[in-house]
């Protein structure tokens, strides 16, 4: 009773077909699923660079799937953020820069850079330069008082030079500061 091999049947042949058939198919449904993914993972990816203030990896990432949900928005606050990074290290003047260069309109980001900017021309004696960059923020935080400050500092410099017009001019931009009433009067005096 000895058996010989037979030669394998159509169910045999069939089984594999059907199991070969499945895998492919498996293998393909996964190709698609990954490749439909691909932007949703991007987008996770971007989240968490801006979360981890990477803004320009994250700007990167943003900008390939621009299309894909919110990712436009996203790269505004991208930038926004960027911003008060480059604010928060007193480089206000690359601050500005973005804000110009991408079209971005934020008042209070840009009051804060024009009154930090305006800190510290004043800080270096560039009265005229601070008085520029305050005065495109006034009302902001103490940006009066340091207007007051840098035109007094103005008016004593053209005092001294005997420009008594120009003294008087800036002076009487700051009559409540210190003694430029009495300056003010005496230039208009002279």
């Amino acid at each position: 009773e000895g058996r010989t091999k037979e030669a394998p049947g159509p169910k045999k042949n069939l089984k594999k077909k059907v199991i070969i058939g499945g895998v492919v198919a498996v293998a393909v449904v996964a190709g698609i699923a990954y490749y439909a993914t691909a932007d949703m993972r991007a987008f996770n990816k971007a989240n968490n660079l801006m979360l981890e203030k990477e803004y320009d990896q994250a700007i990167e990432i943003y900008t390939e799937i621009k299309d894909y949900k919110n990712s436009e928005d996203l790269i505004t606050s991208c930038y926004l953020g960027k911003v008060s990074v480059l604010c928060e290290s007193g480089d206000y003047q690359e601050a500005l820069k973005i804000l110009k260069d991408y079209n971005i309109t934020d008042q209070d980001l840009t009051n804060k850079c024009n009154y930090g900017l305006g800190k510290q021309e004043k800080e270096k004696g560039n009265y005229e330069k601070a008085v520029e960059y305050l005065g495109s923020c006034k009302g902001y935080e103490d940006t009066n008082t340091l207007l007051n400050e840098c035109n007094y500092q103005l008016g004593e410099s053209l005092y001294e030079k005997k420009d008594y017009a120009g003294a008087a001019g800036r002076y009487e931009k700051c009559l409540s500061y210190e003694d430029s009433q009495d300056k003010y009067d005496e230039c208009m005096y002279i």
